[in-house]
């Protein structure tokens, strides 16, 4: 056996300390100025916000290089597996800070989510119908009608806004006074307004942006617009709903609905 080199052993070991911490230190850096960058780019909405924060890590690489000359580490004698041993550190360390500062309570990039709509539709003979396995795009001899739906964010947090126009052609008109239509715009606050059987909640449950079947999960997510004393018009009618939503982090999701309205 050969004799054993204490005074070698104990600078190996001293050498790949200072490694270590060198390309942690530096994959830590990268992985913070990569959420910096994300962040900036992501406020300004430029396309590419996921790909150019990849430009830190491979310019702070030449840093870890200049740190190893700075402490006196002499990398001429390392073999290939030391450096694929930092090179595979630095990599993971600098991508799991990265991909921590994508999610809450660091960062939002998803946008809200805006569910498809649930109609309830109440005739002129006071017939109430509930669709909802397809919104249909023309209903007939309504008296009044609702549209239900879910907004959620990874924040918990938006604004909604919610804009409900007649068309004529494309021209969008407010619905005013004068028009007799009246229009309600709440957040429901309790399953008597959401009022629905266990075997319309199965069917609820596959439509998208919906989730679960409890009224309890739904509350404060749920919307409702409801449009009433349609018969003051006699003329047929095309609504066009456009709902807005945007939350603290700048995300913005915007959905629209058209109903055709065929009176008698």
């Amino acid at each position: 056996m050969p004799e054993f080199d204490e005074t070698e052993f104990l600078q190996t070991e001293n050498r790949n300390a200072k490694m270590i911490y060198i390309t942690l230190g530096m994959a830590l850096l990268a992985g913070i100025i990569s959420f910096i960058i994300m962040r900036i780019a992501h406020y300004l909405k430029l396309e590419l916000f996921m790909i150019i924060p990849i430009a830190a890590p491979i310019l702070l690489a030449g840093g870890v290089f200049f740190l190893f000359f700075k402490f006196g580490i002499d990398v001429s004698s390392l073999d290939w597996k030391k450096w694929l041993e930092n090179g595979a550190m630095y990599v993971i360390t600098w991508g799991a800070v990265w991909i921590l500062s994508m999610n809450p309570p660091f960062s939002d990039l998803s946008e809200p989510v805006i569910s498809d709509p649930v109609l309830f539709v109440v005739d002129i003979d006071g017939v109430p119908v509930t669709h909802l396995n397809q919104t249909p795009s023309v209903v007939r001899d309504v008296k009044e009608l609702s549209y239900f739906f879910l907004i959620t964010d990874n924040s918990g947090s938006y604004d909604a806004r919610i804009e409900v126009y007649i068309l004529e052609g494309e021209r969008r008109n407010n619905i005013d006074d004068t028009s007799g239509i009246k229009v309600t715009k709440i957040a429901v606050a309790d399953n008597r307004t959401f009022n629905i059987t266990s075997k319309d909640s199965d069917i609820i449950d596959m439509k998208n942006g919906w989730y679960g079947s409890d009224f309890e999960r739904w509350e404060g997510n749920l919307q409702m617009i409801r449009i009433s004393n349609i018969t003051a018009s006699t003329a047929d009618i095309d609504l066009l709903i456009i709902v807005t939503v945007s939350d603290p982090s700048g995300n913005e999701a915007k959905r629209e609905f058209r109903l055709d309205l065929k009176n008698r």
